[in-house]
């Protein structure tokens, strides 16, 4: 069988991956809400006694506020762990990625670390500050520096690092195997915006009392319907598209992952951060296309994602480009 063969055949098995994530996510989505509230509604019924408890109290403080969709969201990622396993074995095997194209050890990682954070977020950030400047969105009251920035380094430093192990190495490395890199580079930087493409329009809002063993299908039949709307696709997906690609070419020119979890941090970092600071004051209407809800939607953002692929392919220009994207078949 050729390569090009069984490169078919990889990515045929990440996107029945992605169609079995999201249909077993529907499926648990209604079971995980009963459980969650079930949860809270008996740490509340056992007062100050199972309230009091760190871990327990919180849990039953966040499962009771939360609404369908956070469950909804909570049960995708299940579903997705739960079927990543058959998929990390059904992609192993065969050679190895091309010479020039593997992961390798180096001695800047931290240097690339930094780098890419700060440089991710601080663009990031002055974008977001320009708006609170002209006053699309404006500060909230009482700052909690110290809370908002702890938060938002938590989820910047765990999703980079999870997601760029997942994207950019595992899946990136096994489909190199048998694939030219740049139909890698493409199918992988898609499957990466898809993937954060899948969560429920933030306007939705569905009743607790309406949630039965249907609400998840539902809830993803919004969500595909709502990825086929134009505006949508041209202020998020691209942006999404535009981030992914970025995030690959850090990896392919510096051979490591370091550049890239550097960038990815510091992008989450800076979302996180301004969400938590600031909120919307300018309707949504006014502002789209170019400006969306939060800092990743909008033409505004896509801009500012290239100008920062345009910094590290600058910074990465001098270090050698493996033969494979320079146009050599493998």
């Amino acid at each position: 069988m050729t390569g090009s063969s069984l490169f078919r055949q990889d990515w045929l098995k990440v996107t029945l991956w992605l169609v079995g994530t999201m249909v077993l996510g529907a499926l648990l989505a209604p079971w995980v809400f009963v459980g969650g509230k079930a949860f809270a509604e008996w740490v509340v019924a056992g007062g100050e006694a199972r309230q009091g408890l760190p871990l327990v109290g919180w849990v039953g403080e966040e499962a009771l506020k939360a609404d369908f969709k956070r469950y909804f969201n909570r049960a995708m990622l299940v579903a997705a762990l739960v079927l990543l396993w058959p998929l990390v074995k059904s992609l192993r095997g065969g050679d190895a990625a091309p010479h020039g194209l593997r992961l390798e050890k180096t001695p800047h990682r931290f240097g690339y670390l930094a780098v890419g954070w700060v440089m991710a977020s601080a663009i990031l950030l002055a974008m977001g500050f320009s708006f609170v400047g002209v006053g699309f969105f404006r500060m909230r009251g009482e700052p909690e520096w110290g809370e908002w920035l702890t938060t938002a380094l938590i989820a910047g430093f765990g999703a980079a690092v999870m997601e760029e192990i997942f994207f950019r190495g595992l899946l990136t490395g096994a489909l190199l195997r048998r694939g030219r890199p740049l139909a890698v580079m493409l199918f992988v930087t898609t499957f990466f915006a898809v993937v954060h493409f899948l969560k429920p329009p933030e306007a939705l809002y569905i009743p607790d009392e309406t949630v039965d063993w249907r609400s998840g299908f539902f809830l993803t039949g919004i969500i595909l319907r709502h990825m086929l709307e134009p505006e949508f696709l041209l202020a998020e997906f691209a942006t999404l598209f535009a981030v992914g690609w970025v995030l690959m070419v850090a990896r392919m020119k510096t051979r490591s992952l370091w550049l890239s979890i550097g960038l990815h941090g510091g992008w989450v970092f800076g979302l996180k951060l301004f969400s938590a600071c600031t909120r919307r004051d300018a309707p949504l209407e006014e502002t789209l296309p170019w400006i969306g809800n939060d800092l990743k939607t909008g033409l505004v953002p896509l801009v500012l994602v290239s100008v920062t692929g345009i910094l590290v392919m600058s910074m990465t220009r001098k270090w050698r480009t493996p033969p494979a994207l320079q146009g050599e078949k493998h």
